[in-house]
């Protein structure tokens, strides 16, 4: 995905309007300015995570996996049930193979 963000910047890619394009059959997005994130939106290989599915993976990545300190921070987040860690957990355990 690095390289499609690339190729999007280097001026390919379709665009779709409303700072959308699409390469290799995923659409990208790109937040803020003309230097902003490109990030996926959807396509082949994109799963959409809810918002705080989203929120609890990016607190298993910063405490590399599942470990006490991150279960404690889980638990003390709004929004954080049992069933949102199972599916950062899932995610996080696909990115480390």
């Amino acid at each position: 995905m690095v390289r499609e963000t690339d190729l999007i910047r280097d001026g390919y890619g379709d665009s779709l309007g409303n700072n959308r394009w699409r390469i290799n059959g995923r659409v990208y997005v790109r937040e803020g300015t003309e230097k902003g994130t490109l990030y996926p939106e959807s396509g082949p290989g994109m799963q959409v995570l809810s918002r705080n599915e989203y929120k609890a993976l990016v607190l298993l990545i910063r405490y590399a996996g599942y470990t006490v300190e991150a279960e404690t921070e889980l638990r003390n987040t709004p929004g954080i049930t049992d069933e949102v860690i199972a599916v950062a957990r899932a995610w996080f355990d696909r990115s480390q193979r």
